[in-house]
């Protein structure tokens, strides 16, 4: 089979935005509601991992002379 182009999903860019703002109010992203207690702080622990990662991959490439 082959890879042809991908056709957008009617309204998949607007979810994914509003899935973001979601996301970075720290909201539930499907129902907007607050995140509270363990929800918060699995937020919280999601958002230090993704910054620990990035700033890993940061260093490796600078440490390989890729930066």
């Amino acid at each position: 089979m082959g890879r042809g182009k991908r056709l957008a999903i009617e309204g998949h860019e607007e979810r994914v935005a509003l899935y973001s703002k979601r996301y970075s109010n720290r909201q539930d992203m499907y129902t907007g509601k607050p995140l509270i207690d363990k929800e918060l702080n699995e937020w919280y622990t999601d958002r230090t991992k993704a910054k620990i990662g990035q700033h890993l991959s940061n260093y490796q490439k600078q440490k390989a002379g890729k930066q």
